[in-house]
């Protein structure tokens, strides 16, 4: 049988004889279709995500849009509408506080204010 081990962090590919005895495989070579159907793409990921990894992305993500523009903040509500659409099934309380938590890692204190923008 032929599967993944772990050693320090990496997976290394081997064939199993037994429970005892594994060979370790140096060169493997993959069909492209065969993997694709194993992993999923990165936007499944995405979707299976947890709920605090989801918050957790969209954080990283709001911090970067802030970066680019601290003094030009965008429409939260576009801007949620966004990020719904880039973490599937991301709630509301969970957007609301990744936006704080952005504000306060990118600095862009103009995101946080109330009100229309000139």
């Amino acid at each position: 049988m032929v599967c993944l081990r772990t050693e320090g962090g990496v997976l290394t590919p081997c064939v199993m004889h037994d429970s005892a005895e594994t060979q370790t495989l140096v060169c493997v070579r993959l069909r492209r279709d065969e993997v694709l159907k194993k992993w999923p793409s990165v936007s499944e990921e995405i979707r299976q995500l947890n709920t605090a990894a989801k918050e957790s992305a969209c954080r990283r993500w709001l911090t970067n849009i802030m970066r680019e523009s601290p003094e030009a903040p965008r429409p939260k509500k576009q801007v949620r509408a966004e990020a719904q659409e880039q973490f599937p099934g991301l709630s509301q309380n969970a957007f609301n506080r990744a936006w704080a938590n952005a504000i306060a890692d990118s600095g862009a204190e103009a995101w946080g204010k109330a009100g229309r923008r000139p």
